[in-house]
């Protein structure tokens, strides 16, 4: 017993360790984003990665191997998918998530029947909330399947393919996505609260007020003092040669006070009372010339010119001799074809009348009374309702126009009040410019004073300059030797480089003087790498399928044809059953009208 156990443990330990389920998907995110179509295979490149990174387990290995297949073989519709997800939530994803959004799109599209939702789920709850959460919205989403991507999928696919694969069998699956989302939206309000009190603790700890009571006390940096700067030489005075006149002092004084301007508005206004009473008389008037007096045709041959115009416009032809007018035709006497269109109007009217009459009838039944009272009472109430809608434009326009009113009073109002302010700014600025004229001449004092200060230190820097001049000079010397060593390490390691390449060109050149004898010989019958997996099959299993499929896509074409055929047979029906409902019901109409002409005729012979 204890060597069967000892045995049974060593078993145990040999077998290979599975991959947790986050780096398994690490893993196939990995081996998408470096595949390079341009050097390599995909089974190549495949098992170079799986060996590179020591996947032992079968299970694993299978998966990788179909991951990648699946993302290289679907890499258009999978664009496609990408493109759509970021165009509609942009905002809300990153382009960094493009590869992860790619190997999951693949598993929920074409392989989620297959994987199973259990296995899916623990894919989903293995990566980032917030990210699986945009995903889930966009891709089970009947909206965003029907109209982001399926037309541009068929651009590309066959409809049934589309239909039934791409966009019916993620569906089947919305509900159980539905609760997986509500449990990703907890955990995203999990982190963030988690997020949110750890700021609350380190705002709290640098206050003072959280943790043991103890905190970080902050301390100024040990900063080294800044060198004096070189101070520029004041700026002179510029003699212009002449002196401007000052700005008399009536400019800024108020307009009513100055005794020379109110002589002038009122002479102003002398002036236009004195040109306005020169006008007023007649005397002044225009002239009045005597031509204008005598007697005249004009508006005679006005009226004639006129009348002759409007001859011409008379398209009545009133004295023009009548055309016979065409004549009446008997009602019922007429054969008139009617179209699909019209026949369908028409029935759509009859039936419109009669659901009206039977609706009138029910309401009599029901009420025992007609509409005419509702009816009136209805146009007193809209007359009513439109003489206040007059009453209360009236009222408003009459408000608007006391608004109009007030809002001129009031900008009036503030145009003074602004005009005094702009006095006082003007008298404040005098005075400004003043005390600032004092500064500028205090300030230029003391950079005089500076200045002399700075010439009396212009010996120090020259110094310092030779001194660093001179540190220079020797480690220059001391690079300048490092470099020579450098560029003679690089030339022996170039020289060697060469002699090894030389030696390669020589065995390469002596394999290619050997000659090979290769044989090809094509079998329809056999798999490259039989192994089961990646839909790998046979040119004479390829064929067979082919010869399927197509047998099976006449079927459905033939199918088409027989509906298509049935619809317009039944439609053909259905038209002629209107066409004879609609003659019965002219049939009766006419009957109905003549009886009523032939009353009405009797009445008033009668």
């Amino acid at each position: 017993m204890e060597a069967a156990n000892s045995s049974n443990s060593h078993a145990a330990s040999d077998e290979p360790k599975r991959l947790e389920v986050g780096e398994l998907v690490r893993l196939c995110e990995e081996v998408v984003r470096t595949f390079n179509p341009g050097r390599t295979t995909v089974d190549t490149h495949t098992e170079e990665y799986v060996a590179a990174n020591k996947v032992h387990d079968a299970d694993d290995v299978r998966f990788i191997q179909q991951v990648m297949y699946g993302c290289v073989r679907y890499k258009r519709l999978l664009k496609i998918f990408i493109s759509s997800l970021y165009f509609r939530h942009g905002g809300e994803s990153q382009r960094s998530d493009a590869q992860l959004y790619t190997i999951f799109g693949y598993l929920a599209m074409l392989r989620l029947a297959e994987l199973g939702f259990a296995d899916f789920k623990a894919l989903v709850q293995s990566q980032e909330s917030h990210a699986m959460s945009v995903f889930l919205k966009f891709l089970f989403n009947e909206e965003n399947l029907q109209t982001w991507l399926r037309p541009e999928w068929l651009k590309c696919y066959e409809p049934a393919f589309v239909d039934d694969t791409l966009v019916a069998k993620p569906l089947v699956f919305k509900p159980q996505v539905e609760t997986l989302l509500k449990s990703l939206e907890g955990a995203i309000a999990a982190e963030v609260a988690k997020k949110e009190a750890a700021t609350a603790a380190v705002k709290l700890l640098g206050e003072g007020k959280g943790g043991r009571g103890e905190f970080t006390v902050a301390e100024p940096f040990n900063l080294h003092e800044p060198k004096m700067r070189t101070v520029p030489m004041p700026e002179e005075a510029v003699d212009v040669g002449f002196k401007a006149v000052p700005i008399p002092a009536s400019t800024y004084l108020d307009p009513k006070k100055q005794k020379d301007r109110v002589e002038l508005d009122r002479r102003k206004d002398a002036n236009r009372l004195e040109m306005k009473a020169k006008y007023a008389d007649p005397s002044v008037q225009p002239f009045k010339l005597k031509t204008l007096e005598r007697p005249t045709t004009l508006e005679k041959v006005k009226a004639q010119v006129e009348a002759s115009r409007d001859a011409e416009c008379d398209f009545d032809r009133r004295n023009a001799p009548r055309a016979v007018p065409p004549p009446r035709s008997k009602p019922g006497s007429g054969n008139v074809r009617l179209n699909a269109a019209a026949i369908m109007r028409e029935d759509n009217l009859y039936r419109k009348k009669q659901e009206a009459e039977a609706a009138k009838l029910r309401n009599y039944e029901a009420e025992l009374r007609d509409a005419s009272e509702f009816d009136e009472w209805q146009a007193k109430m809209k007359r009513r309702d439109g003489d206040a809608e007059t009453e209360k434009l009236e009222r408003l326009r009459m408000e608007t126009m006391l608004t109009d009113e007030a809002a001129k009073e009031a900008k009036l109002r503030v145009l003074n009040e602004a005009r005094a302010a702009a006095n006082a700014t003007k008298m404040e600025s005098n005075e400004g410019l003043v005390h600032q004229i004092k500064e500028s001449q205090q300030v230029r004092a003391a950079q005089r004073a500076l200045v002399q200060d700075v010439h009396s230190q212009r010996e120090r820097p020259a110094l310092a300059m030779e001194e660093v001049r001179m540190a220079n000079r020797a480690n220059a010397e001391l690079m300048r030797e490092a470099q020579e060593r450098h560029a003679e390490a690089i030339a022996e390691e170039r020289r060697a480089e060469e002699i090894r390449r030389a030696d390669l060109i020589r065995q390469i050149r002596a394999l290619e003087l050997v000659p090979k004898k290769r044989v090809v010989a094509l079998d329809p019958t056999y798999v490259p790498n039989n192994v089961g997996v990646l839909e790998q099959m046979s040119l004479a299993e390829l064929r067979e399928r082919l010869v399927i499929v197509e047998d099976e896509r006449k079927a459905e074409e033939e199918k088409r044809r027989r509906a298509i055929v049935s619809a317009k047979r039944d439609k053909e029906e259905d038209l002629k059953g209107r066409v004879v409902r609609l003659s019965a019901i002219r049939d009766l109409a006419a009957q109905d009208g003549a009886r009523r002409l032939e009353a009405s005729r009797r009445a008033v012979y009668i």
